[in-house]
């Protein structure tokens, strides 16, 4: 979902130059110029945004794999874990509990329907 907004940002950026130079009141010669030179200034700044991308990318791969993210990581999943086992033994008693007050309402009705 970032990588697209970067991208949005990077074509509407190129855009609004590309935009720029075609509407601007100049000779055919130096627009041309401008052009190739825009064209090399414009691919500069796409290597320097790709290497900006490849270091991030590298930087957030040491980050996730540091020792500190790893025992964030354990942490938040034993935490799942006794988080289900608690949950289960309650949905397990109140399961229980569920069937008791069921099997006494049928005896009440039952008694009820015998007496009549």
């Amino acid at each position: 979902m970032k990588k697209r907004g970067f991208f949005k940002t990077i074509f509407w950026f190129l855009t609004g130059i590309s935009a720029g130079i075609f509407f601007a009141p100049k000779p055919g010669k130096k627009l041309r110029d401008e052009i190739s030179k825009s064209k090399q200034k414009l691919s500069k700044l796409g290597e320097i945004f790709m290497e900006a991308a490849k270091d991030a990318n590298s930087e957030i791969k040491e980050l996730l794999n540091s020792k500190e993210v790893q025992k964030i990581f354990e942490n938040g999943k034993k935490s799942m874990e006794d988080f289900l086992k608690i949950s289960e033994k309650k949905i397990k008693k109140f399961s229980k509990e569920a069937e008791k007050e069921f099997k006494n309402i049928v005896k009440k009705v039952s008694e009820k329907v015998k007496r009549k």
